[in-house]
Order: C-alpha cells, then sequence, then structure tokens
C-alpha cells in the first residue's frame, strides 16, 4: 500500500512539472494575442505595418490566387469534422480514450475563441489606414489548420512526431499564406491564430496532465523511453532550425535589398517578408508546445 501512494505521489509530482511549462506556454501566447491586438490592430503605426505587408498580396498572380482560394474552400465545417474525427481515431487506436476527447476538445476550443473574439469580443478601430475595414482578427480557417496540426501532435505516438510537427508547419504557413494572398486576411489575423492555437493546445494539456496524472507514460523505460526522448529532441531542433532558417532569410533578403537596390516598398517583397513571417509563427507554434509537452506522455 505505502509504495502504490509513493508512485502516486511520484506521478503526481512529475505531472506538475509537466504541467507547469504548458501552461507557461499557454499564458505567453494568451498575452501574445492581447499584445498583437492592442499593439497592432488599435495602433495607427501598427495597422500601416500591418497595411503595407497585406497590400504586398497584388504581386500574386491570378493563378495563383486562384489555387489559394480552392485550397481554403476546402477548409470548411466539414473537412473540420473529417480532421477531428481522424484526430479522435489516432489516439483512441493507442486506447487512449481521454487524449482523444482533449484533442477534440483543443480543436473545437481554438475555433470558437477565434470568433468569439473576431465577431464578438474584438473590433478594428477606424484609424484612417483602412476606412470602414470590419475586424478579422483572428483567422478562422488559420486557426482550424494550425489547431488541427497541433492536436495531432499532442497524440500521435513517438515515431509519428517529426513527420506531425513538419506537416502542422507546412498546414499554417500553407493556410497562413493563402488567406492573405486572397485578400481575406492581414498578417497579423494569421499571427493571432497561430497564438489563439498554441494557447489551447498547452492550456488543455497542461490542465489535462494535472487532472490525469495517471496518463503520463512512466511504465515505459528502456530503449522505449530514449526513443521518446530522440524524437521529441529532434522535433524541437527541427523546428528551431527551421525557425533560424527563417531568419537568416530575412536577414539576406534584407542585405540583398540593399546591395541591389530592390526597394522594401515593392509588392513582391512585402509578400515574400509576410510569407517568411507567417512560417516562422506556424514554426515557432510547433516549437513551443513540443519543447513544453511531456516526453512520458
Amino acid at each position: 500500500m505505502g509504495r502504490a501512494a509513493n508512485q502516486s505521489a511520484a506521478k503526481r509530482r512529475i505531472s506538475r512539472e509537466v504541467s507547469y511549462p504548458l501552461l507557461l506556454v499557454s499564458l505567453l501566447a494568451v498575452s501574445g494575442v492581447a499584445g498583437l491586438y492592442f499593439g497592432v490592430i488599435r495602433t495607427g503605426i501598427g495597422q500601416s505595418l500591418d497595411q503595407a505587408a497585406y497590400d504586398g498580396r497584388i504581386s500574386v498572380g491570378s493563378k495563383a490566387a486562384i489555387q489559394a482560394r480552392q485550397m481554403l474552400g476546402i477548409i470548411s465545417t466539414g473537412s473540420l469534422a473529417v480532421a477531428i474525427v481522424v484526430v479522435a481515431t489516432v489516439a483512441a487506436i493507442q486506447g487512449r480514450w481521454r487524449l482523444a476527447v482533449l484533442a477534440i476538445g483543443v480543436i473545437g476550443s481554438a475555433v470558437l475563441a477565434t470568433e468569439f473574439l473576431k465577431l464578438i469580443a474584438l473590433e478594428r478601430p477606424d484609424l484612417g489606414v483602412s476606412p470602414g475595414a470590419a475586424n478579422s482578427y483572428p483567422s478562422g480557417h488559420a486557426t482550424i489548420c494550425m489547431a488541427i496540426g497541433l492536436g495531432l501532435l499532442l497524440v500521435v505516438p513517438d515515431p509519428l512526431r517529426i513527420p506531425t510537427g513538419i506537416f502542422a508547419i507546412a498546414l499554417g504557413a500553407a493556410a497562413g499564406t493563402a488567406v492573405v494572398a486572397v485578400g481575406w486576411h492581414r498578417p497579423s489575423d494569421v499571427i493571432g491564430s497561430n497564438l489563439v492555437s498554441l494557447a489551447a493546445a498547452a492550456g488543455f494539456f497542461g490542465l489535462f496532465l494535472t487532472i490525469f496524472p495517471d496518463e503520463l507514460r512512466q511504465d515505459r523505460a528502456g530503449e522505449d523511453a530514449a526513443e521518446a526522448r530522440r524524437s521529441a529532441d529532434r522535433l524541437e531542433i527541427g523546428a528551431a532550425l527551421v525557425t533560424i532558417l527563417g531568419l537568416i532569410a530575412v536577414a539576406a533578403f534584407a542585405l540583398a535589398r540593399h546591395r541591389d537596390g530592390i526597394r522594401l516598398t515593392d509588392d513582391l517583397n512585402r509578400f515574400v517578408f509576410t510569407a517568411i513571417a507567417l512560417t516562422l509563427s506556424s514554426s515557432l507554434s510547433v516549437f513551443a508546445l513540443s519543447w513544453a509537452r511531456a516526453r512520458r506522455v
């Protein structure tokens, strides 16, 4: 009896150690959502910079814009339901029903929070930058894609974490760039959506582990546990490399602009910077969740 009690206490202690980084990441993501809103949406200079980046979409050809619109057309209530079923099935196959419910909650809460913020809670003040523009912060389409990617990342087994992380980054970046390219959203809308999805994934997962410490897979040992740690490490390193390479690309592009006399005001330049920034946002979201999540889960 004493041994069982000690094991239970140890599991609860480790659960708290795992939950705290997740809850911290969630809090930082919520702060980021608020910071973007008050720093960009509600200031003249913020709106001007956001609008300048948004105007770069003019450089996108009509064929590319049509393809982007077709891709976004796939993201609907039906496709969201299919994605939720897939995510829940991945968890259920492993016999982890509570994790399946968690993943559904993450995706659903992120989408609902986005719609509440965009349609009810937040408004876009008219500061003379884009007169009469309605609030579009955050983006619903971008939230759906990033929430699905992060939800999958929470439930897949260790061998699939790296390809799932890559998929989440690519899906978030593609959807974010597409909604800007077709003129549905500004860059800040997409970054805000990524932060909303990250806040939901990290926050719900942290609370989940606090309430259900038995979900910690402490029974895994030896090569299995070592492989889990290596998988998580590789995913974190990969996401960090994407972020670093993106920053290098921004620096190289800026240097080339000065050297070759390319003007920053060119629409193509704006769109390139926007696409890189949105890819970085997706990568950082995946990296943050991977870093904070439990390697034992």
